[in-house]
C-alpha cells in the first residue's frame, strides 16, 4: 500500500476526528470522506484527483459511542447490523457493567446490552471509570459460591456494583447503586456513603428515614466513620436541606410507603 507523509491541521471536523497535526495518508478503500475501518474504528478520507478517496487518519471510537456506524462513518452508541454482538446479559439499568472476563464489559442502552472488548489484551474494565484501563488491580469478580439463589453480592473491586446470585454459583444479573451510594452486603441494599463528614444524610429509598454519620476513635491516632440508620417520628419526613425531620405537610414530595407498619 502506498503511504506518504502529509503535513496539515484539521481541527474539529467531526465528533470523532479532531486536531490532527501530522498524520499518515494511505490509499485505503474509502467510499466517502467519513468511513468505517472496522466496527470500532472511524476514519477520515480525502478525495483524490482520480475520483477515489484516500485514508487520512483513523480514530478508535470512545466508550460512550463505541461503534462506527456504516451509515454515517462516525462513532455511535448503536452498532450497525453486521457489528451487533448478541449477548444474554440482562440489563437491570443503563450504564457500563463488568464481565467475568475483565477484558470485556457491557454497555446497556435502553436496557439493551452490547458486549465490548478492550482494545488491548493487557487492559481491563475499570469499575470506577466505567471503561477499559491499565492495571490488573481493577479486575474483580462476584462471589456467588454456595450462596442461595436471590442473594446479592458486591463486586470485589467496587461496591458500587452488585450481582444477583443464581443457584449455580454464578451471577444471574448485575446491577449498580446510585451515585454516592454503595452496596451493603449485610443489609442487601444500596446505602449512602458518609465519606469523612459527620452529620446526617437522607435515605435515597425512604424519605422518612435517614443515616447518621459519626466518627469513632479506634485508637489514639485513628478513627473510623460509623453510620446508623434511623427513622423520623410518625407523620414526619427527613428534610435534607435542613437535616431535620419535619411534618409531612411541609414535604409534599414525600410519600411514605404504604407497606410501613
Amino acid at each position: 500500500m502506498f503511504v506518504r507523509r502529509l503535513q496539515l491541521v484539521i481541527c474539529c471536523m467531526s465528533y470523532v476526528l479532531c486536531c490532527i497535526s501530522e498524520i499518515q495518508v494511505s490509499t485505503g478503500e474509502c467510499k466517502s470522506e467519513y468511513a468505517c475501518k472496522d466496527c470500532y474504528t472511524a476514519r477520515l478520507c480525502r478525495p483524490s484527483a482520480n475520483g477515489t478517496y484516500e485514508e487520512v487518519d483513523t480514530r478508535r471510537c470512545p466508550p460512550d459511542a463505541p461503534y462506527c456506524h456504516d451509515d454515517t462513518g462516525m462513532c455511535n452508541y448503536q452498532a450497525s447490523e453486521k457489528c451487533l454482538n448478541p449477548t444474554n446479559f440482562i440489563c437491570m439499568s443503563d450504564g457500563h457493567f463488568p464481565d467475568p472476563n475483565c477484558n470485556f464489559y457491557y454497555v446497556c442502552k435502553g436496557l439493551k446490552a452490547t458486549k465490548i472488548q478492550c482494545e488491548n489484551p493487557n487492559m481491563v474494565f475499570n469499575p470506577y471509570k466505567g471503561v477499559c484501563d491499565y492495571g490488573p488491580e481493577n479486575c474483580g469478580w462476584f462471589d456467588c459460591y454456595r450462596r442461595p439463589p436471590g442473594v446479592k453480592t458486591p463486586y470485589s473491586t467496587s461496591s458500587s456494583y452488585f450481582a444477583y446470585c443464581g443457584g449455580d454459583n454464578e451471577p444471574t444479573a448485575i446491577d449498580k447503586c446510585l451515585e454516592a451510594t454503595f452496596f451493603n452486603q449485610t443489609s442487601q441494599a444500596c446505602e449512602p456513603m458518609c465519606f469523612d463528614k459527620e452529620g446526617t444524610i437522607p435515605d435515597p429509598f425512604d424519605c422518612t428515614k435517614y443515616y447518621k454519620c459519626s466518627k469513632t476513635w479506634v485508637s489514639m491516632y485513628n478513627w473510623e466513620m460509623i453510620k446508623e440508620h434511623d427513622e423520623c417520628p410518625p407523620d414526619t419526613g427527613y428534610d435534607h436541606k435542613h437535616s431535620i425531620c419535619v411534618s409531612l405537610k411541609n414535604l409534599p414530595s414525600c410519600q411514605p410507603s404504604k407497606n410501613k407498619s
